[in-house]
């Protein structure tokens, strides 16, 4: 049984949320599963979902770019620039060793581990002094210099939530079968199409990278969750997944091994 793991406060990669009760505003076109908006007990959930907060306008407007068949990275390494927080285990090389391009969450359900181009990891899952991250933050390097790549969906999916939050910015939430969802956050904005209701393939561009919400530098905030959003916290009630430990879990799995638990602690 997963357990889940509530708030977080995100430091040194450029994430502040606090995750305390808060507003969020969805574009709901055709919801899936059950239709938000809600009102939210605050005591039974990590933020309260109305209509009385107005979403801000995006920052320019841009057509949706061209997809293009999305590739992820063999490898990944830890950004260079800054300390990496909960870092996982390196190879002598500086890779991180429990990375593959592909995890497999649960049985059926196959996801990108870094669903953006020129991946480094910027922040890794799991305690913080006062909370736990419930993600991992990528920041994007082409040789060596700093770009903003899209946030590109990590597998196909149903868009559940697209809009606003205070600790979030702009992010979406999708949804990809067998109780498994991913959260992409802080993007500058997000592209047109872009809407609950709507069904995605694997790497469509969701929008730029960007520091919206409660983020100090341009990063993608990810979560891998899980668990039954037909609740009235909708996303803010799943369980967040430790993506490192769902590579380690899958390599155990196809030598043999003991399973690894993926759950946060």
């Amino acid at each position: 049984m997963f357990v889940g793991v509530l708030g977080a406060v995100m430091a040194l990669a450029g994430c502040t949320e606090t995750y305390q009760p808060a507003t969020v505003t969805l574009r709901t076109n055709t919801p899936f599963p059950s239709p938000p908006p809600l009102i939210v007990d605050p005591q039974e959930a990590e933020a309260t979902i109305t209509d009385a907060e107005v979403e801000p306008e995006p920052a320019e407007a841009e057509q949706a770019p061209v997809a293009v068949a999305f590739q992820p990275a063999l490898q990944l390494r830890t950004c260079d620039n800054r300390p990496v927080m909960n870092a996982p285990k390196r190879n002598a090389s500086g890779y991180i060793s429990d990375y593959r391009p592909f995890i497999f969450p649960t049985e059926g359900v196959s996801l990108a581990l870094a669903p953006i181009r020129h991946a480094c990891l910027s922040s890794g899952f799991g305690r913080r002094t006062r909370s736990t991250h419930k993600g991992i933050d990528l920041s994007t390097r082409r040789n060596g210099i700093k770009v903003n790549e899209d946030n590109l969906s990590a597998g196909p999916a149903i868009i559940l939530e697209a809009g606003w939050h205070r600790d979030f910015g702009n992010y979406v939430v999708l949804a990809h079968g067998r109780d498994i969802f991913t959260r992409y956050a802080h993007m500058k904005y997000l592209y047109p199409g872009i809407k609950a209701g709507e069904h995605i393939g694997f790497g469509t561009p969701l929008g730029p990278m960007g520091s919206t919400g409660r983020a100090t530098a341009d990063h993608l905030h990810y979560e891998i969750l899980t668990g039954n959003y037909d609740t009235p916290s909708k996303s803010f009630g799943l369980t967040a997944l430790d993506p490192f430990k769902i590579a380690a879990r899958n390599a155990a799995d196809e030598q043999g091994n003991m399973a690894v638990d993926i759950v946060g602690n």
